[in-house]
């Protein structure tokens, strides 16, 4: 159930006359509301018609192509560790094109038909949540103790923050997608639809984040 202070954005959303101070508004309001919480408040107002774009703003200024090709790729030490980082960005960014491609076979399918990409999702999203873990403690140990000691204590915070949310939403995924099986056909499929599209641009951006701004950074530290 979506709070009554947020209605009013749904409202204006689907006569389409949500502006943007508004959309900004809306955003801060649920930057206010506890973590926990706000992944299905954003499931439920996308599903209520507050369009993608008005909730993860980056959505516009996202590149949909493969993210920044460094000069590391090309020149750097063949053992340099940001090169597996980046390896591993590339591995994730495949698995986020096959999410997306489940996701909308899922929408496209009628209830009964979605046994196949539903258990192609949820194996996926599984196994992406070991790699994730991985990533991250290698981001951790590569990068964040230097960042850390270069007075980056801030950039390492907000990162870590996002690590967590990711985290979080993809075990949230995972769950839905278990329930999902065994129960009334199509019962959690349009949650699972909006959280994928959600994820998709948070990881997305953040990833490109990472390779324009960080790692450059970092590679000049190393």
């Amino acid at each position: 159930m979506i709070p009554s202070e947020f209605l009013t954005y749904v409202e204006k959303s689907v006569r389409g006359e949500l502006n943007s101070a508004e959309g900004s508004e809306l955003r801060d309001r649920l930057e206010a509301t506890a973590r926990n919480e706000r992944a299905i408040l954003e499931e439920d107002l996308l599903l209520e018609g507050v369009p993608l774009e008005v909730l993860c703003p980056e959505y516009d200024k996202m590149i949909h192509s493969e993210c920044l090709n460094l000069e590391l790729r090309a020149e750097g030490p063949a053992k340099h560790p940001m090169l597996q980082l980046l390896k591993d960005h590339q591995a994730i960014l495949v698995t986020l094109e096959k999410i997306e491609t489940l996701a909308e076979q899922i929408g496209a399918l009628a209830p009964e038909e979605c046994h196949a990409p539903m258990k192609a999702l949820r194996r996926l999203v599984r196994s992406h949540l070991i790699h994730e873990k991985s990533h991250h403690e290698k981001e951790h140990n590569y990068m964040y103790g230097r960042f850390r000691s270069e007075n980056f204590q801030s950039l390492c915070a907000h990162l870590e923050v996002d690590h967590e949310v990711f985290a979080h939403r993809f075990e949230r995924l995972l769950q839905l997608l278990v329930l999902a099986r065994g129960k009334p056909e199509g019962l959690h499929n349009d949650r699972i639809i909006a959280l994928c599209r959600i994820l998709l641009v948070r990881v997305r951006t953040h990833l490109q984040y990472e390779e324009f701004k960080v790692y450059p950074l970092m590679f000049e530290k190393m």
